[in-house]
């Protein structure tokens, strides 16, 4: 299987502090010049059209080289880098055919040309263990909803929970043996999130990764993960990682 680049520029050299949600508009918009009722029933169900917490075939990683931060915005000098990586050559195969019919893409107000996609072969893992890097940050949180530091005692354990919930939703079988997880070069990152009608404060704060770290486990599991991400809001720049060997 291979994953997707999209190399775009922004049409005022500019992009939203505020991103959590860009991913997902993006794909959003993609699946839409496709095909709309298959975009539909991935993001929204039932007659209302309630959004669809299902988890997705979907991974995302935003990077872009050349940012300068300000205290609304961010500045970009160059390219910006849309990676996109799943486990069904459908999904694939939707995605890749929705991009060609896009020139733009658009998120409150900020505008991104499309200048060229390429596509990427993916590595094949070959033993049961491997160093992945990230290229979003990794989020793990526990079953009351709490965002866990890497330290903390349960880390292990929900991460075995979301990457077996991941695995069951997309391949349509759990993990094949319990994932055993060492950092290496893990730091924290907190990212912010405004919290839409909520009164009492404007934003949250989730504990996130980013670095290297290893992962042993079953090798079809530590393949499938590898496409599919790791973690939670894998949809919204969040869990995807490369091989580092």
């Amino acid at each position: 299987m291979s994953r997707i680049s999209i190399f775009m520029e922004s049409c005022n050299g500019k992009f939203p502090n505020e991103n959590s949600m860009l991913s997902v508009s993006f794909i959003k918009n993609i699946l839409n010049a496709e095909n709309k009722d298959f975009a539909k029933n991935i993001f929204n169900y039932g007659e209302e059209r309630k959004n669809n917490k299902q988890i997705k075939d979907i991974n995302t990683a935003i990077y872009i080289p050349n940012l300068i931060r300000s205290k609304n915005e961010l500045l970009v000098d160059g390219d910006i880098i849309f990676n996109i990586s799943f486990y069904n050559y459908s999904m694939f195969s939707k995605l890749y055919n929705g991009i060609l019919k896009v020139k733009e893409l658009e998120y409150k107000g900020y505008r991104f040309k499309i200048k060229n996609i390429k596509i990427h072969k993916e590595h094949e893992i070959k033993e049961n263990g491997v160093i992945f890097k990230t290229m979003s940050p990794i989020i793990v949180k526990n079953k009351e909803g709490k965002y866990l530091d890497v330290e903390d005692s349960n880390y292990i354990e929900c991460l075995n929970y979301i990457a077996n919930l991941t695995l069951e939703s997309i391949r349509g079988s759990g993990l094949r043996k319990p994932l055993e997880f060492i950092p290496i070069n893990f730091k924290k990152r907190v990212l912010k999130e405004k919290i839409r009608g909520f009164k009492v404060r404007e934003y949250y704060y989730i504990n996130a990764y980013a670095g290297t770290f290893f992962l042993k486990g079953d090798m079809e599991d530590l393949n499938a993960l590898y496409k599919m991400g790791i973690g939670y809001r894998r949809t919204e720049n969040a869990g995807m990682v490369d091989i580092l060997k």
